[in-house]
């Protein structure tokens, strides 16, 4: 595993200069095979960087990234890699309201605001477990993409339907 990461981190390192056209046949198999690994539960998740016993703003954005929470709509790791799809965040509003510290116990909720035929809009929310405050948000819009036209493409019916149905819930729960 070291050697995986160790592979993907140098080409993160180049990824200005990696094309389609250019990139090492291996490093997708690497990509492939971290992506196993962490959907196995077999690698660790990552760690988090707290500066003076603070959590670092990076690393509660990292914490309110998660793509699980849209697994039942049909947009997993599986799917986005055998379909050829992505999706990608093109805005993110983060706002910091309050330090974390190490040893905080923190829960995420998400609520999907809007879903068109390209694009998601959704909300993370951050909460301390123990005092119940709110401690982070973040808006993100993602755009659904096809990652060989390289394009925005339009949702599945299959997908878009199950988008639509965690909308009308995520509405209706608030």
């Amino acid at each position: 595993m070291n050697d995986i990461k160790s592979r993907i981190e140098a080409a993160f390192e180049r990824r200005a200069e990696i094309t389609p056209g250019n990139a090492d046949p291996g490093l997708r198999q690497d990509v492939d095979a971290a992506i196993a690994l962490l959907d196995s539960g077999q690698a660790p998740g990552p760690t988090l960087d707290f500066a003076f016993g603070a959590l670092r703003i990076g690393d509660v954005a990292a914490v309110l990234s998660p793509g699980e929470n849209f697994a039942e709509t049909g947009l997993t790791p599986t799917y986005l890699r055998e379909t050829k799809r992505g999706m990608a965040a093109v805005e993110q509003r983060l706002r910091y309201i309050r330090e974390l510290h190490a040893g905080d116990v923190v829960h995420v909720t998400t609520r999907l605001y809007e879903a068109a035929l390209r694009k998601i809009r959704f909300e993370h929310r951050m909460y301390d477990d123990l005092s119940r405050e709110l401690v982070a948000t973040s808006e993100l819009t993602g755009v659904h993409l096809d990652t060989v036209a390289r394009r925005a493409v339009a949702f599945e019916d299959d997908v878009r339907s199950r988008l639509q149905a965690r909308l009308a819930a995520d509405a209706t729960a608030s």
